[in-house]
């Protein structure tokens, strides 16, 4: 019985405050610090309006203090200090924070002028203070304290007290005498014998000092009709010290609203106990207090009664001049009740946007019983030009009124988000990637994305493009956005759209949006005579001018064999004419740019990306929320490095995302799992999390923005304990020994890494989607395992999310091998297509080449193995200088012992290519997969976003003189 006076003689010394309301408004009552009525307060005038609180009541005259507590003496030095008022107090004008002078309640002793610290809770709606000195009040002969009430306080309305000087309202002594033991019942709220108290109030009852927590129970505090049965209710100690319930303050709150036009009764008992021998001494009042109840319930509900169809309690441009409330009644009403209705809002005639300020209307029910009451507000919130409140988030109320007896105001739902908005939302701009200032949107994909930023969040948009419409997925406060993806399939020249998009109150753009959709990276057509090169920057997908064109017939030779030379335009595009029908390399060299070579194809259009050697890659880092003593995994779509399909935190920093180079200028997908990786048994992972879902995977919103070349994207990604995991049907073997050329004695971690990868429509790449294993069993066959998350999976649905389990393994030379399975997320079922890759081997150079050399490597693709299947190998040279030459060839045979390139010939071309010396040169093959794509007829992005199959070759030095 001991140990919750220790914890109370502990808790008592400490000093509590809390944090003053900052909301502010117009303040009505001319008598006030800092405003006369209108205009700006001043910076030190307290804040005159606050909003009303759930169960809160204003009475349109001055507040008033009804009652005080304690007065005289005989009280222990915890005693709290509770004052009620008339009606719901402005709470920030009267300071919570009670530490200072400028607080408005106070306590003091008597005959100084310092206030003493106290904590301050309001309660019931703001109508009743509770003050706790902490530390406790000094019991210290011939010494009095007293409770004042400042100049400046104010209702919840703005008004002021009446008067001009300070109030004592009580005065006191702590005087208890050291041997009692025994408590008392300070105050109890609503208090006896009020009249007038609403049907949904909560009881307070206060102590003098604090019983024994564990002895107060319903049994022995509780809640009644006057001599009828308890009430069921929750019995809690709403008032906090460093955490812990305050056992001097409890309250009773039924768990339905009482009835109305009844006396209620509070009862307790000397079962209340106090130490280790003291008692609650209540004069055995039995009811202890009473109070009635008025006769109406509180509304049931208010909305705006012609909100705009689709957007709940909005107030636009269509319903400003017009609007109306909606009061739901309740049962209790009679004919003749008066329902009083408010808006709240940000007040537009003062320079701060947090100002409060209110507009009430009234109406009168019609008839007894449950309906609904419309309150007419037509013109009272201004017009477009003259607002009443600042655009954005407002609060509606209402209160029902008989005569004098008010039920406490309600709110309406505020998870409809109530806001006024009367100004149509603007496009920003387009992209990236796009140009500024042009509506022009960019797409290396075989589908657009529409990404875009608005002058404010959408809650509806729709692009049109031909016949295909794309509606909204996400948008953010911030005003970007994303569309859903619309199908392009292969195009040459610029696409018309249409935009058209609604904010968040259901104001339209008040023009639609007309812009091009311009896709990069296509192959198409079939060389007849006439061949058109584009060049793009990879970084930008922007056209590059300037650029040289170098075509070789059919495959290069050494020297050059009738090459043809041109330089593109401010379009980026060269055209050639008069051409032999038939096959040709295209070569492209930009001075600021690394090389790029499409092999032997048989193209009439080939739009090929160049990439800049400044400001080719961003990066991407932040943090993420994982759990104690975990790390995470963090996938992104935009990473730039083909070899990078997630990034690990370290177990010395779980939470710190290593910065990754990333695409510039791309909408970035990010997902997180948190864990212990790599795992060995399930579950893979305990933790997941989408940017792009919002922070409970629920809300879609607008993905991570993109960032211009050799910028830092930096993002916080939230993590939740994983639900909706799904798991693969069963495991299925994966013998690596069959990835020939891969070093399994030296695989990196011991084995393959795997991962669950979903391929999206519109972006690049593929986004990490859930976490696996492998277990190593005969030789080089490893059992592979994989779970992963259905609702990111699920909320992803919109952009047709194609699911593989990836399992990958690099040795010690850097040789890579990846392979990818079908699999079926809504029920584990899985397709397992391909072996592991072979590495495409690059051959050791026989001799030093005179000029441009040609290069041997492993033929290890064969796209007639993968259904629907296409093959794209790429061999990269690089020089001394760091500068690259890219060659892009279709593998459109099977699988042979050997495949020779001839990089081509620049003698003729005047630009500078790669320096002669030592080049490192490595290859790599990938196989994917394509229902919409065919042997000549691609769209490059693609062959990463819908990968199955990759390989990638160390490097080999070769001479070039």
């Amino acid at each position: 019985m001991q140990r919750p006076l220790r914890r109370w003689s502990v808790l008592l010394a400490l000093v509590l405050t809390a944090g003053a309301c900052d909301n502010v408004g117009r303040a009505f009552d001319p008598n006030s610090n800092g405003n006369n009525g209108g205009g700006t307060p001043t910076p030190s005038g307290p804040p005159p309006i606050e909003l009303m609180p759930v169960g809160g009541d204003s009475r349109n005259v001055r507040p008033m203090v009804r009652s005080t507590a304690p007065k005289a003496g005989g009280w222990p030095v915890s005693v709290p200090i509770v004052v009620e008022f008339n009606e719901s107090m402005n709470q920030g004008s009267i300071k919570a924070t009670q530490a200072g002078n400028d607080a408005k309640l106070l306590v003091r002793v008597k005959g100084t002028t310092q206030a003493l610290p106290t904590s301050l809770d309001f309660v019931l709606g703001g109508r009743v203070a509770i003050m706790r000195p902490l530390p406790p009040l000094a019991n210290t002969p011939n010494t009095a304290y007293e409770v004042v009430l400042k100049t400046g306080a104010r209702s919840v309305d703005g008004l002021t007290f009446a008067g001009t000087a300070d109030q004592v309202l009580a005065e006191f002594t702590v005087d208890e005498a050291a041997n009692v033991n025994n408590g008392a019942i300070l105050a109890v709220f609503p208090h006896d014998n009020q009249p007038d108290v609403p049907c949904e109030s909560e009881s307070y009852v206060v102590f003098n000092k604090p019983p024994v927590p564990s002895s107060v129970t319903s049994a022995n505090l509780l809640l009644r009709p006057s001599g009828g049965p308890a009430l069921s209710a929750t019995l809690s100690e709403p008032l906090r010290v460093s955490g812990i319930g305050d056992p001097r303050v409890f309250k009773l709150v039924p768990d339905t609203p009482m009835a109305g036009s009844t006396q209620h009764e509070v009862v307790v008992d000397d079962t209340i106990t106090f130490g280790t021998s003291g008692h609650l001494v209540f004069g055995n009042r039995v009811p202890f207090s009473h109070f009635t109840t008025v006769r109406n319930n509180a509304p049931v509900g208010v909305t705006v009664g012609n909100d705009p169809a689709g957007f709940t309690d909005k107030i636009n441009l269509g319903n400003l001049a017009n609007l109306v409330l909606h009061v739901d009644l309740p049962a209790s009403t009679q004919a003749g009740d008066r329902v009083v209705a408010r808006i709240y809002g940000s007040d537009h005639s003062t320079a701060s946007t947090t100002d409060q300020t209110f507009v009430e209307r009234a109406a009168t029910a019609g008839i007894a019983g449950v309906q609904t009451v419309t309150v007419d507000f037509g013109g009272t919130l201004g017009t477009t030009d003259r607002l009443v409140f600042d655009e954005g988030a407002i609060t509606l109320t209402a209160q029902l009124q008989a005569g004098d007896q008010h039920t406490g105001f309600i709110r309406g739902v505020g998870t409809n988000d109530p806001r006024l908005d009367v100004t149509p939302p603007v496009l920003v701009r387009i992209g990236p990637p796009g140009t500024a200032g042009s509506n022009d949107a960019l797409t290396d994909q075989e589908s657009v994305v529409l990404y875009g930023s608005a002058s404010e969040q959408l809650a509806e948009a729709t692009l049109t493009i031909g016949s295909a419409t794309a509606a909204l997925f996400g948008s953010a406060a911030d005003g970007t956005f994303l569309l859903r993806p619309v199908f392009l399939g292969r195009q040459t020249a610029p696409v018309s759209y249409t935009l058209t998009f609604t904010d968040m109150a259901g104001n339209l753009v008040a023009a639609a949006v007309n812009g091009n959709v311009v896709q990069r990276g296509v192959i198409t057509g079939a060389q007849a005579g006439t061949l058109t090169v584009e060049a793009y920057d990879q970084s930008t997908l922007l056209p590059v001018a300037g650029a040289t064109v170098v075509v070789d017939p059919n495959t290069p030779t050494v020297p050059a064999t009738s090459q043809l030379l041109a330089t593109t335009g401010a379009d980026g595009r060269a055209t050639f004419t008069g051409l032999t029908a038939g096959r040709h390399t295209i070569t492209l060299i930009g001075a600021a740019y690394n090389l790029r070579t499409l092999y032997n194809t048989g193209a009439a259009y080939a739009s090929l990306p160049l990439r800049p050697l400044v400001g080719a890659t961003a990066t991407a880092g932040g943090t993420v929320t994982v759990a104690t003593g975990f790390t995470a995994l963090v996938g992104n779509s935009a990473f730039d490095d083909p070899q990078v399909i997630a990034v690990a935190t370290s177990s010395t920093n779980a939470t710190l995302i290593p910065s990754t180079t990333i695409l510039p200028n791309h909408p970035q997908v990010i997902t997180a799992f948190g864990g212990n990786f790599e795992p060995t048994t399930f579950p893979a992972f305990i933790s997941h999390g989408c940017m792009l879902l919002g922070p409970t995977l629920l809300t879609p919103t607008s993905p991570a923005a993109p960032v211009s070349g050799d910028s830092n994207s930096s993002q916080t990604i939230t993590v939740l304990p994983a639900a909706g995991v799904g798991s693969m049907i069963s495991a299925y073997a994966k013998d690596l020994a069959l990835a020939t050329g891969l070093d399994t004695a030296t695989l990196e971690g011991g084995g393959p890494r795997v991962r669950v990868m979903s391929s999206l429509a519109g972006f690049s790449n593929q986004v990490l989607t859930g976490v696996g294993f492998g277990v190593r069993g005969t030789g080089d066959v490893y059992t592979i395992s994989a779970s992963y998350s259905l609702g990111i999976i699920l909320g992803l649905a919109p952009f047709n999310p194609t699911t593989w389990v990836a399992t990958e393994a690099r040795d010690g030379l850097g040789r890579m091998s990846r392979h990818r399975a079908l699999l079926i997320p809504a029920t584990g079922a899985f397709l397992d297509l391909l072996p592991p890759p072979a590495i495409p081997l690059v051959s050791a150079q026989p001799a030093p080449s005179n000029g441009s050399p040609s290069v041997d490597f492993a033929d290890v693709l064969d796209a007639s193995t993968l259904p629907a299947g296409l093959a794209i190998g790429e061999v990269s040279a690089r020089d001394a200088a760091g500068r690259r030459w890219l060659l892009l060839y279709e593998d459109t045979d099977g699988a042979g012992s050997v495949r020779t390139v001839q990089f081509p010939d620049l003698a003729n071309a005047g630009v500078p290519g790669l320096q002669t010396g030592v080049w490192s040169i490595f290859a790599e093959g990938r196989l994917y997969l394509s229902a919409t794509l065919s042997p000549g007829e691609l769209v490059l992005g693609e062959r990463i976003r819908q990968e199955v199959a990759y390989a990638r070759a160390d490097a080999a030095s070769y001479t070039v003189q």
